[in-house]
């Protein structure tokens, strides 16, 4: 299935020639990753309609998305304009269960569709705030593993259901990660457009245009207590503190994400420090939490907000201007493609 356009391939070429990636490495593998998806979510659209799996799909909500694309390719937003496509040969309808089989190419190599994590890393690692969120990336990896093994895979329909778009400056939680997506750019035909927020097992997603406009601006904090509760307990309950103690690098991530251009500390402050996400942290969970699990040592998770800027700092990750704003070329100037 071609999924990439050639002249996108061809940028994609000319910065793996460069000696160092830059912004427009950034822009071009968004505008990859973004397109891949697009033309999945058209197939499965396609296929969708042309099967009994019609009734699973939301057409005035996926046409609804549609109309707010910024890239300049844009997947077919009528069902009927899509099944003049499916019949001229230009679209070819996908099944759910095929999803597995598909890779998405990004620098220097493809992955399979549920390696969204290495997909995502490629993202951080330019400085992007686009994310890719695939619902059962953690199922299509068993199923594929297991064909490859000849081992009966997992019977029924595979969930199909996706996200791509631009994230918050807050990616995690101590105990898990977190998709706030501002902005979304593509998803799946197969998600609904009636659910601003949820947590899959340790991951939170929140879809703030879609809470904005299905309950207001103030939405979004409640969603976000919400879900933050469900994933700590699931968190507890898999014994997965331990296993998060790495969320501060990822917050390092973030906030040289941030620092792409020049900041003050308050600016630094406001948005992480007084996030909503610490104060929530340190008001209520703090509070509750050491009674039910007590062999936690919850300090670990106070964030001090100074020590890691001047920790950054100390490493010549973060400069100071003569104006005394911060700022970051890590993403671009200060790693290679031997990262990527």
């Amino acid at each position: 299935m071609q999924l990439l356009e050639s002249s996108i391939e061809e940028k994609m070429i000319q910065q793996e020639q460069l000696n160092m990636p830059n912004n427009l490495s950034r822009l071009v593998l968004e505008e990859s990753v973004y397109q891949q998806f697009a033309v999945i979510a058209s197939c499965l659209l396609a296929y969708a309609l042309l099967t009994n799996m019609r009734s699973e799909v939301d057409i005035k909500y996926y046409d609804q998305l549609l109309d707010n694309i910024e890239f300049r390719y844009t997947p077919p937003s009528r069902s009927t304009a899509l099944i003049d496509l499916v019949v001229a040969g230009s679209i070819k309808p996908l099944s759910p269960n095929d999803l597995s089989k598909i890779k998405i190419r990004i620098f220097k190599k493809e992955v399979p569709l549920f390696e969204s994590d290495e997909i995502n890393r490629q993202l951080m690692l330019l400085g992007s705030s686009m994310r890719v969120f695939i619902f059962s990336g953690e199922h299509m990896l068993v199923n594929c593993v297991k064909e490859y093994l000849n081992i009966d895979t997992f019977p029924g329909s595979v969930d199909a259901r996706f996200i791509i778009g631009y994230i918050n400056w807050f990616s995690g939680t101590p105990f898990g990660q977190t998709y706030h997506f501002k902005k979304e750019l593509c998803v799946s035909p197969f998600l609904s457009g009636h659910e601003p927020g949820f947590c899959i097992k340790d991951k939170i997603v929140i879809r703030e245009e879609l809470a904005i406009k299905t309950a207001g601006e103030n939405a979004i904090n409640h969603v976000f207590t919400h879900e933050l509760l469900h994933q700590t307990t699931y968190a507890l309950k898999a014994n997965l503190p331990y296993g998060r103690f790495f969320w501060r690098d990822d917050l390092n991530m973030d906030i040289l994400r941030f620092l792409s251009v020049p900041r003050s500390r308050d600016d630094i402050y406001q948005c992480f420090r007084d996030s909503y996400h610490n104060r929530l942290w340190e008001e209520y969970l703090l509070k509750y939490l050491p009674e039910l699990y007590p062999h936690i040592n919850y300090k670990e998770f106070v964030l001090d907000m100074d020590e890691l800027l001047d920790s950054l700092i100390d490493k010549k990750l973060i400069v100071t201007n003569a104006n005394g704003l911060l700022s970051s070329e890590y993403m671009l100037s200060a790693q290679g493609w031997y990262l990527i």
